[in-house]
């Protein structure tokens, strides 16, 4: 057993690729593992619960990590692992990446308030 105090995030030292669970995305361990510069392959679905890791590597460039069925799963995985300067190229970028898409707070508030500011006149319009 770990001791409680333990740095887990050390271990993504160790890990070329994370694989997302199925059927219940993770969004928290996706973002982490990204965060750490570990691309994350994910396989879409019907739900939300399912499509949590497609949306996080959507909007992060990583759509070629995103499976439709389970065989693209696999295609996905083999393709990647045996491509060694691809993976080494995104553990340096891929925090970069996250920097200018989901986690660029400062554009997400901007568009969040345009949207809300559409919303309002759309429902001003809409009392006339």
């Amino acid at each position: 057993a770990l001791p409680p105090h333990y740095d887990y995030s050390c271990v993504y030292e160790h890990i070329d690729i994370s694989l997302d669970s199925w059927p219940f995305s993770s969004m928290t361990a996706t973002c982490e593992s990204l965060f750490m510069g570990v691309p994350v392959i994910t396989m879409e679905g019907n739900t939300h619960a399912h499509n949590i890791g497609k949306s996080i590597l959507y909007h992060s460039g990583l759509k070629d990590w995103i499976a439709s069925s389970e065989e693209q799963y696999i295609d996905i995985a083999v393709h990647f692992s045996n491509n060694f300067e691809h993976l080494k190229h995104l553990r340096g970028s891929i925090r970069e990446q996250l920097q200018h898409s989901i986690c660029d707070t400062e554009h997400f508030a901007f568009e969040l308030d345009a949207l809300f500011t559409k919303m309002w006149y759309k429902y001003l319009e809409n009392l006339k």
